[in-house]
């Protein structure tokens, strides 16, 4: 049985600001009250089964502080998780900074001047950054040309804020995974760090490592060249948890 989750602010969800486009909000935290809220009232699970729980990009952070705080899971899969982002208007420190105080000021529903919105006309290069298959990588421009609701465009201050502090509690914490994890790496991915992935699963007791050298953020859109041994392995896992080995393998 499959579950799927949309977070706060996602997939057609209602917005927190007067602005359709914009994604924003206060904390990660309503994201992992949710994600607990589904396993313990709806999916109820019994133990007959194993349980697992598969987050890709922010979802995989939300996913991890689940899990830290003690979501009864299985195993944990995470699929370019977004510890760090490679692309930002300014230095960390200084986004995070600004971030920090527009929160404080009750700005945190701006964005960082300059910063686009939706684009209906997306250049190629744009959706190329997400994929390398074409036909996969215009799906989700196409749901948002059908759909308002879906449109989303760049980040507000106060989501920047709050995915740095979530960030860094999800890092500060890994010890507390103990089940085993499988991490799913994008060699190409120009949107979340890699290394911040090599980072976390050598940190993790019990955690392998799959490395796609020209697969990009979104694997599970990608070609099938990458798409199908992403599905492999995703099926393996389910079926027998791995114990971690000497660092990333790639398929």
């Amino acid at each position: 049985t499959v579950w799927v989750l949309e977070r706060q602010g996602q997939g057609g969800s209602e917005r927190a600001t007067p602005w359709r486009d914009l994604v924003h909000a206060r904390s990660f935290d309503p994201d992992v009250a949710a994600i607990r809220a589904m396993v313990r009232v709806v999916i109820r699970p019994g133990g007959q089964t194993p349980m697992i729980v598969l987050g890709h990009d922010q979802g995989g952070l939300a996913a991890m502080l689940a899990v830290e705080d003690g979501l009864p899971v299985d195993s944990l899969i995470l699929s370019s998780p977004a510890l760090q982002m490679r692309s930002l208007p300014r230095s960390p420190d200084e986004t995070r900074r600004l971030g920090l105080w527009a929160n404080r000021l009750g700005l945190g529903w701006m964005k960082w001047p300059g910063e686009p919105g939706w684009i209906r006309e997306v250049p190629a290069t744009t959706l190329a950054q997400r994929t390398a298959d074409r036909q996969r990588g215009s799906v989700q421009q196409a749901w948002m040309l059908a759909n308002p609701d879906l449109r989303t465009g760049s980040p507000s201050l106060g989501w920047r804020s709050a995915f740095f502090e979530a960030a860094e509690r999800a890092r500060k914490d890994t010890r507390r995974i103990r089940l085993p994890v499988l991490v799913l790496t994008g060699g190409a991915d120009s949107h979340a760090s890699t290394t911040a992935q090599d980072q976390l699963c050598q940190a993790i007791t019990n955690c392998r490592q799959v490395r796609f050298p020209t697969g990009r953020q979104d694997l599970h859109m990608e070609t099938d060249a990458v798409r199908s041994p992403w599905l492999t392995e995703i099926e393996r896992f389910t079926h027998r948890p791995e114990a971690s080995g000497p660092g990333p393998v790639t398929p």
